[in-house]
């Protein structure tokens, strides 16, 4: 009587396992659940590029201060006179707004 109960125990259990096991692919076929995972696998994708990005925009930020920690005074302020003579516009501009930033700053 005991082996017939296991025997039984466990035929139950193998079809409840089947049925978990349908009912898990037809939730796998629900358009909801289809466009869940295409969007899920889009944001990895744009997740990793935006790593990448990161990754170089970084790596690009370290070189650059390096470079500028190895120059001296002289060298920046020759770098920043002929910025402004081939930027005239732009430098003045920029001035505008800055003073403009500052006047309404130091007001308050």
């Amino acid at each position: 009587m005991g082996k017939k109960r296991a025997v039984k125990s466990k035929t139950s259990t193998s079809t409840s396992a089947g049925a978990f096991e349908d009912l898990g692919r037809r939730i796998d076929e629900l358009p909801q659940v289809k466009a869940a995972e295409e969007a899920l696998a889009s944001a990895r994708a744009e997740l990793e590029r935006a790593r990448q990005q990161f990754r170089h925009i970084r790596q690009e930020s370290i070189n650059r201060a390096d470079a500028l920690r190895q120059k001296n005074v002289g060298d920046l302020i020759d770098e920043t006179l002929r910025y402004v003579r081939r930027h005239p516009g732009q430098c003045v501009a920029f001035s505008l707004l800055a003073g403009i930033f500052l006047g309404r700053f130091t007001r308050r």
